[in-house]
């Protein structure tokens, strides 16, 4: 009887530490956003190709500057380049969700062969509801994927994979992207609306160089935005 309620203590209070150790929705966007927090700048090179029904972009060869907390330059050896914001991250994704969201926690998920956090985020941006769901890898605290879906416009699906830079830093290698278009209502009633294909992002970025210094000079007048 002493063996079993032993063994039974030893249950119990197992369970506790588990439970006191289970992390919050924003304790674990906390730890996701801390890596981000580490680049103050960088320069990267970047292949773009974009699949769509509607446009036609042409594969293209980029160089990015990027400078907290939003500046961003984009040169291309063709003297134009359209650079899709869906396929990019940029500053701190995960603080920009959390300074107006409502969080929770919904579970763990595989993507990629790691587990996941798969955490839920709604908030307001540019007068637009918007639910996302993020999937953090629980070792490495990274974004391997994010779901945006606003209550009106295009919905976003986002996978990244990432490289270790300078030892310490961990950057996108890839992005793949998928935005859904909702359906166009019908010029006639009694039509069903209009569906559009996805449009599908593709991005990979090499040759990082980060925390550098970036001169501001390099995001000025025409160069970039600021």
């Amino acid at each position: 009887m002493a063996i079993v309620c032993a063994a039974l203590l030893i249950y119990i209070l197992g369970c506790v530490q588990t439970v006191a150790g289970t992390l919050t929705a924003k304790q674990i966007l906390e730890k996701a956003a801390a890596n981000y927090d580490a680049v103050r700048d960088y320069v990267v090179e970047a292949k773009i190709k974009v699949e769509s029904s509607t446009i036609h972009v042409p594969e293209t060869a980029v160089k990015i500057y990027f400078k907290k907390p939003n500046k961003l330059y984009v040169e291309s050896k063709e003297g134009f380049a359209i650079i899709p914001k869906q396929g990019l991250l940029v500053g701190n994704p995960v603080r920009e969700i959390m300074a107006a969201s409502k969080l929770s926690l919904v579970g763990t998920e595989f993507v990629d062969g790691c587990r996941c956090h798969v955490v839920k985020a709604s908030y307001e941006r540019e007068g637009r509801s918007v639910d996302t769901t993020l999937w953090i890898d629980n070792r490495r605290w990274l974004i391997l994927r994010i779901n945006s879906n606003p209550d009106w416009g295009p919905s976003t699906r986002m996978q990244l994979q990432y490289t270790k830079v300078a030892d310490k830093i961990w950057l996108p290698s890839r992005s793949y992207a998928t935005i859904i278009i909702p359906p166009i209502p019908g010029s006639q009633a009694g039509k069903k609306p209009a569906t559009q294909k996805p449009a599908v992002i593709y991005m990979s970025f090499s040759n990082y160089r980060v925390n550098t210094g970036l001169n501001d000079k390099i995001f000025e007048g025409k160069n970039g935005k600021r």
